[in-house]
Formats: structure tokens, C-alpha cells, sequence
């Protein structure tokens, strides 16, 4: 799948950002032990079909965009964010900024029985493998000086 070589524009931003601020706040935090942070509040939403198709479509045609599973919640869960990713010049580290963040339980309503959550969790990270293992998103995960690992288990502990 080769994207084409256009940027995100203000309307893709937009449902980036309204998207996020209705999946999860953030927190500021204050610890003896941990220090001063900042912390994910996800909220009881999920995103819908609807909404899951409309970011594919996003990072299909945009090609300063990438997607990534990440652990969540200190490792007890694997989520999702979506960054956008800027290269000003060759050789400069790139601008980027956080666009979604959201955990595997918020994606859509799988028809999949409650009793086969585990493999039903695996099945998703397997089918969205196919955006976030596109060549160029591991390219522009790379210029940011990531590697994204295609392994449930790395991301859940």
C-alpha cells in the first residue's frame, strides 16, 4: 500500500484532536516516589466502526502521520496513538505531535462472545497490524527513532 504524498489538513486535525479529548483526558500528577507527570485518564467510550474507518482512511492518504500500539496504564493494557510527524529537513529530527490516544478496550465492539476477550483483543491488534506494519509508517516511525514491534505481548505485560 503506498500512501499518497500529501500532509494532514485542518479537517483531519480537527477530528484527531475532538476524537481524543472524547476518549481521554490527562492528569497531572505529583509523586514523592515518582516525581511530577502526567497521566491518561481514558474515558468509558468507545470509538465506533464509523469513526475507526474514517482514521484509516486518514492514514492511508496522509503521509506525515503514524500510527503505533503502545502499552498503557503502566503496561497493563495495549492501546493505540496516532502522531503527526513533520520533517523540516533531511537529517533534522522531525516535529511531531500527539493527534489520538486510546486503549484496545475503547476500539470498536467486536461480535466476538465476552468469553474470548484475550483472543478477540489479539485478533484486533492482528488486524490493524496491516496500517501500522505499512512500510512507510514503520519509515516515518524510524525517523522518529522508533521501532514498532509486531507482538501482542510486547505491549501487554
Amino acid at each position: 500500500m503506498t500512501k499518497l504524498s500529501k500532509k494532514l489538513t485542518s479537517a483531519d486535525i480537527n477530528f484527531f484532536t475532538k476524537l481524543d479529548k472524547s476518549m481521554r483526558g490527562v492528569q497531572r500528577v505529583c509523586s514523592k516516589v515518582y516525581g511530577e507527570g502526567f497521566v491518561d485518564n481514558y474515558k468509558d467510550k468507545k470509538l465506533t466502526k464509523r469513526q475507526l474507518g474514517k482514521i484509516i482512511e486518514i492514514i492511508i492518504k496522509r503521509d506525515n502521520i503514524c500510527f503505533m500500539p503502545i502499552n498503557t496504564n503502566m503496561g497493563f493494557s495495549v492501546g493505540y496513538q496516532f502522531i503527526q510527524v513533520d520533517l523540516t529537513y533531511p537529517g533534522a529530527p522531525p516535529t511531531t505531535k500527539l493527534l489520538l490516544r486510546f486503549e484496545e478496550k475503547q476500539l470498536p465492539k467486536e461480535d466476538t462472545p465476552r468469553a474470548n476477550w484475550d483472543i478477540c483483543k489479539k485478533a484486533q491488534f492482528e488486524r490493524l497490524s496491516k496500517w501500522f506494519m505499512e512500510e512507510s509508517n514503520i519509515k516515518t516511525a524510524k525517523a522518529m527513532g522508533i521501532e514498532i514491534i509486531n507482538d501482542y505481548s510486547y505491549y501487554d505485560y
